[in-house]
């Protein structure tokens, strides 16, 4: 099996030039799918192209064009990653914000905290997760504020990151969150049986 992936892996890098074409692509499933592919084969010269794509029309273009630069380790990036955080679609500046800490760009912190405070809970959530894996103690009060009123899916990251920071506080709130949905999975386990009485 090994032999065999080495092969693919082999024969998908020999064709990376042809893949670097499907950039500029008018389908923008054909150049999310190009972007995905050259990121996973971590294709050198890849960089200025995909950096292009942050530009794209297509929200998921540049979410994937910023995965793939990301992945290709690519810090001459950073800058323009960076300027995603202010992006009009909230997938794109939560994939920014995972980039910048995947890039080990510490220095970012002070641009990412804000994001804490988006209107996109998705956006929230992926903020509070990279300032833990970060080390960014001191957005613990705002990552504090996050454990109440907040979906879960921000309440969960925010806890995460709270525990990664080493606070008792994030670990007994993902204790709550988990009782909460064996809780909630066993009501909904019952509901069938109430309603046949």
């Amino acid at each position: 099996d090994a032999a065999v992936d080495a092969l693919v892996l082999l024969a998908a890098r020999e064709a990376a030039p042809d893949l670097l074409k499907f950039l500029g692509h008018e389908s923008s499933w054909v150049r999310i799918e190009a972007a995905r592919v050259l990121g996973m084969l971590k294709v050198k010269g890849a960089t200025a192209p995909l950096l292009k794509l942050l530009g794209d029309r297509s929200d998921d273009v540049r979410r994937d064009a910023i995965r793939a630069l990301a992945r290709l380790e690519a810090r001459e990036a950073i800058p323009e990653i960076q300027e995603r955080l202010d992006d009009l679609e909230g997938r794109v500046r939560a994939s920014a914000a995972e980039a910048l800490a995947d890039l080990g760009v510490t220095e970012a912190v002070t641009s990412i905290r804000p994001l804490l405070h988006d209107s996109d809970p998705f956006v929230r959530g992926a903020a509070a997760d990279v300032l833990g894996r970060m080390g960014d103690r001191e957005s613990m009060p705002a990552l504090r504020a996050l454990l109440q009123g907040q979906p879960a899916v921000v309440r969960i990251a925010t806890a995460s990151a709270l525990c990664v920071l080493g606070s008792r506080e994030g670990a007994e709130a993902l204790l709550e969150e988990r009782k909460a949905l064996l809780i909630y999975g066993r009501e909904e386990k019952m509901k069938p049986m109430s309603l046949m009485h």
